[in-house]
């Protein structure tokens, strides 16, 4: 969750369950999260004023990472 800052989250090292859920929160602030190259990530959002971006260049992959987030005045960065 970020209020009024930003945040960046690194899972490039990190090893996922499939279908794992991750959950977002921004408000007036951005939220960036990192995620490896063997993972697709799959997004659903709410935004109030705000943007969700999902910049990661997902191949179809057997690992499937959800990310749901919520922006208000803010933004969320998927890399």
């Amino acid at each position: 969750m970020a209020i009024c800052g930003s945040t960046s989250i690194n899972m490039k090292d990190a090893t996922f369950k499939n279908n794992s859920v991750i959950k977002t929160r921004s408000i007036l602030g951005t939220v960036e999260l990192i995620f490896p190259d063997n993972v697709e990530v799959l997004t659903t959002a709410k935004t109030y004023l705000g943007e969700v971006q999902n910049f990661k260049n997902s191949k179809k992959s057997r690992t499937k990472v959800y990310v749901e987030s919520t922006s208000i005045l803010g933004s969320t960065k998927i890399k």
